[in-house]
Parts: C-alpha cells; structure tokens; sequence
C-alpha cells in the first residue's frame, strides 16, 4: 500500500469526525449506520491511540469497495441493497453504485436492481445506465383512517444513471435518477421528482491537500410525528419537501517525523429545504489531528482540536403542525414558539488526547481526556469548560474485536462499547456510542430520510436509521444502541438488525425521546434465476411533545426474476400500518407491484 494510503488510514478518524469522505484506495473504511451524529463528542472509534499495522485493519474492516460512505446516518447498507423490491445495487463487477437513498419508508421504483457488471477500462471507471417502469395498486394512498382510504394505480418509469472512478487524481461515485409519476385517479399528484446522491475526493497536490465533497437532492420527511411515507409516490406532497444538503472540506496532510502524522481540515456544509417552514442549516468546522507514528508502539496517541459552528434560519414549527390538526389533536403539548427562536447558532467544541498502550499483539488499553462544551437548560453554552474522561480496552483477533470505555462528561457517567464477529457461518456486529449533537448537524452529518425515489414497493428502506424530525429543537445527547447479525447458507441470505436511540435534551425543556426499530430480510434462492425476499420491520418512537407515542409496521415479500442478463422482472406485496396515541393517524394499507428493469 502507498503511504499515502497508509496515512489516510491512520486518520480516519479524524476524517469521519467531520463527517466527510476521505477514501483511502484501494481498501474501504466502513462507518456505522443510524442517524448521524456529532463531532462534538469524545467517542474516539479508530483513533490514532490505535497502534499497529493500518493496512490489516483496512483489510479487516470489510473488502475492496472504496466508495462506503464514511459519514455517519442514513443507510449505510448499501452493499446489501436490501431496499425496494430486494434487487442488489451497484455493478455485479467493479465499483458499487451509491444507494440506500431511503432511509425508512419505501424507497424507489429504482429499487436497486441487480446491475450486470459494467464494461471496465484500465482507467478504473464506471458506468451504468438502466430505466425501470413499475405499475402499483395501493388500497389507501395518503395513509387516511379506514373510512378515508382512497385507493389508486400508479404508473412510474424511472431512468437511472449510476457512475464512478476508483483511479486517478479525482475519485468518486455519482448516483441520478429522474422518476415520472402519474396517477389513474387523482391526476392532481402527477410529478417528476429527481433525487442525486454524489462524493468524490480530489488529489489537488499529491500526498499532501486534498478535497473531499458530498452532497443529496431529494425528498426528505419533514416529520414523524405525523403519517410518514418516504416513498414519493405515496402520501404525495404531505408531510415531504425537497432538501439540498452538501459539504466540502478541503485538508492538508503533513508529516511531522518522529512526532507523527497531522492533518488540519476545514468543513463547510450547508442545508436548503423547499419548505419555507423548515429551518435551512449551514456549519463550518475546523479540526486539527496529530496522530503519533508507529514507531511509537507499545505506545500510542492521538491528539485532536475540534470548532464547529452550526447556524439554522427560518421555518416556523408551529405554522407547519398547523396544516395538519387532526392528526396532532391529541399532542399533549405543542411547539415553545420562544424556545425555538433561541440559539439559532450552536458551537461544538472539544480538545482530547488519546492515549494507548499495547499489552500484548491483540490487547491495548485505551483512555482519553480533554475539553468540552457545556450546554445548559437555558440555551447558553459554556464552551471548552467542562473536562471529560474515559478508560477501558480494545482487543483484536483475525476473526474478533471487542472495545469497551467507561468515563465521566458534562452530563453524567458515559459509555462506549463495540464488538465484532466474523465467522463461517454468521457475522454480527454490535456498537453502543454517546454523542452531543442537534438536528441541524445530524442533517449535515448525514442523517435523515433525503432522497426517495418513488414507491414501488413500500414499507421498506435500507436497514438502520432513523426517520427524525426535520425541525432543530435543541442540543441533545444522543445514546444510540445497534446490533446486525448476516448469516449466509447455500441458498440464504438472511439480515437482522436492531437499534435504539435515545435523546436526552440539553438546552431546552423539549422532553426526552427514544426511537426503536428492528428489520429482518431472507433472500432465498429458489432456483438460478429466481429469488424469494420475506421482509419485515417494527418501528416505534416515544417521548415526544407532539404526535405521542407510535408504532409503525410493514411486513412484506416479493419475487424477483432475472428475464435476461440485462433485465429483471419482479412482484410484490407488502402491507403496513401505524398504531398512534392519536386514532386520525392510525392507518393500515396494502400494496402489490408489478415492476420491470432494463440495465444497458
């Protein structure tokens, strides 16, 4: 591996703090899924304190795809393309095409399906056209109580364009698709939607500045406590609006010889909802990393600064629950019209050094202290004046990895906990991590619903995430809990996952929040040709000041046929429902689609 390459591993931390792309080529650095979260914390993930050998844990960490996105939130399962009707995304050879638009919901009538593999150049790059059509009955189109429902047909054709780069000096991936709607019996929703996902990272002067860019068009959800459907197609123009989120950060790298490697980035990103109820978002950073040589072992460090500055504008909470009155009849509390025009800039602050000591080959100690901010319930912030702490291990095996922390911050004991296990039969994954955040920078870290492409099949996204509330109701800690277990037989392939997330408000009275959600996914392989996908997901969120307490469901299955090597056919049917506090958000729905794709 270049140095180069070897450097960026060993700061990948500090690139996924910021929560943009730094690829390091050929090999893939892997973030979590779940909604995003913020750089202001102490978590410290695969820091510098980690010693050894950066190019076996890029090896470990998951394969040759260099386009994973790192940044944390939305559906980072796009290699499993475990959305839609169950086609895989991406190039059956080659580079994956970025996917997983969706977030929960129903995702496109593009569904990710399966791509023939791309005709490749010794330039390492790719491209794939296709367009799809899909015909689509819904018993219950803008999810109403049972004596609303209103059925309808829905015709899509959606053209797609997948592309990327994996050599040269500019590196990226690009994923557009245009979907055309038009519905039998209520013409008046007819539209064209386009959704756009793309990242790239520039090589602007070798082994030294680089540029890293990412940015998503498309439909978001704007808020769960009313009836949701990410799909485009259903519910249409309730409860969505367009949103533009991008980031740019250019960063230099330089060594600094026995001392080790540093990085100093800036961070400029920005958010554009089409809704003039919903606040846009814009954040700059700063962050500088000093990570120690390896040279250094048995003994490690990492030293980081971090200044983020995160500012939202406009929207009007309550004037946008306002169109929705029955649905929140029952809200035992609505927005604090004072509360939500204070602190519309919020500083993320935080200076830690992080130390390790390897014991032995498999075993390190780990610890870490510093400086962080303070947030306090009447909106003020005391920055860089609360000390913080954390101690525990890390051991790796070829197969296993376990880390545990245990600290004190600002807001009480604090815990950090991830394991791994790649085995034979059956993988699993589970990560438990702590994080002071808000909505406005979850968005820009990643977070959320953007981008849907149609609905041909609903009640289904990529797995994990978290469909939250576009509106920015204050710092909170964000506790979020994941688990995932593949297990893989000669004719199966079956996903479980889990996650919990907790949101403990800082600076406001806004009450605490939990969302849950669990999916499950087999893919059995009925013959060469054909596949059979069972499907299914609960989930539920509680707390909230508006909309109560809910439970969302969707079970479903489908049939996939590969027609010819460029084409595939699939049926489906899925049936989803909504068990809410309030009855005029309760609704059951059933689906069937027929869909069909042309690759080229």
């Amino acid at each position: 591996m270049t140095s180069r390459c070897s450097e960026a591993m060993r700061l990948r931390a500090a690139s996924a703090l910021l929560a943009v792309p730094a690829f390091c080529f050929p090999l893939a650095l892997h973030a979590q899924d779940g909604d995003g979260g913020s750089t202001a914390g102490t978590n410290s993930g695969a820091s510098g304190a980690q010693g050894g050998d950066s190019e076996s844990a890029a090896a470990a960490s998951g394969g040759a795809n260099p386009f994973t996105r790192l940044f944390g939130g939305g559906d980072a399962s796009g290699l499993l393309g475990m959305s839609g009707l169950a086609f895989r995304p991406g190039f059956g050879g080659g580079c994956v095409a970025a996917a997983g638009f969706s977030d929960v919901g129903e995702p496109g009538v593009y569904d990710s399906l399966e791509l023939t593999s791309a005709t490749a150049g010794n330039d390492g790059r790719y491209a794939q056209l296709s367009v799809s059509a899909s015909e689509t009955y819904t018993d219950n189109l803008n999810q109403e109580p049972d004596d609303e429902a209103m059925s309808d047909y829905i015709t899509a054709v959606s053209p797609r364009l997948d592309a990327c780069s994996q050599t040269g000096r500019i590196r990226g991936q690009l994923s557009y698709q245009l979907e055309g709607l038009i519905y039998a019996n209520n013409s008046q929703y007819n539209d064209v939607y386009n959704d756009i996902q793309a990242e790239t990272t520039i090589e602007l002067v070798p082994g030294r500045f680089y540029l890293d860019a990412d940015t998503r068009y498309g439909q978001t959800v704007v808020d769960p406590s009313i009836n949701f459907s990410a799909s485009n197609s259903i519910r249409p123009d309730q409860n969505k609006t367009t949103a533009w989120v991008s980031n740019v950060s250019p960063y230099l790298v330089q060594s600094l010889g026995p001392v080790g490697q540093a990085m100093l980035r800036y961070r400029y990103g920005y958010s554009d909802y089409g809704d003039r109820d919903v606040p846009d978002s814009t954040v700059q950073g700063v962050f500088l990393n000093i990570t120690s040589p390896e040279t250094r072992e048995p003994l490690s460090y990492q030293f980081s600064a971090l200044t983020q500055r995160v500012e939202r504008s406009g929207g009007d909470e309550s004037r946008f629950l306002d169109r929705f009155p029955d649905e929140l009849q029952d809200s035992p509390l609505l927005p604090d019209e004072e509360a939500l025009e204070r602190d519309r800039t919020t500083y993320f602050d935080r200076v830690m050094l992080d130390l390790g000591y390897r014991l032995t080959p498999t075993l390190q100690l780990v610890g870490a202290g510093g400086l962080e901010n303070r947030y306090n319930r009447d909106g003020t912030t005391d920055r860089l004046e609360e000390p913080f702490w954390n101690g525990g291990f890390r051991w790796d095996s070829a197969r296993n990895s376990l880390e545990a922390r245990v600290g004190d911050r600002y807001y009480g004991t604090s815990y950090e906990f991830s394991a791994s296990h790649d085995g034979r039969l059956f993988d699993t994954q589970v990560g438990y991590d702590e994080e002071t955040t808000n909505q406005a920078l979850n968005t820009l870290n990643g977070g959320g619903s953007i981008g849907s492409s149609g609905g041909g099949f609903g009640g289904f996204g990529g797995f994990g995430g978290t469909t939250s509330s576009q509106f920015d109701r204050g710092v909170f800690v964000q506790k979020q809990l994941s688990a995932s277990v593949d297990f893989d037989t000669a004719l199966t392939e079956t996903r479980l996952t889990a996650s919990q997330q907790e949101r403990e408000y800082q600076d406001s009275d806004e009450p605490d929040e939990t969302y849950k959600r669990l999916d499950l996914e087999t893919r059995y392989n009925v013959t060469r040709r054909m596949t059979f996908v069972p499907r299914a997901r609960w989930q539920n969120r509680e707390g909230s000041s508006r909309g109560g307490e809910y439970d969302t469901y969707a079970v479903g299955t489908s049939l996939i046929r590969s027609l010819t090597p460029t084409s595939q056919g699939a049926v489906g049917y899925v049936r989803s429902w909504r068990d809410d506090d309030s009855d005029a958000s309760e609704y059951e729905e059933n689906r069937i689609v027929v869909q069909f794709r042309k690759s080229f």
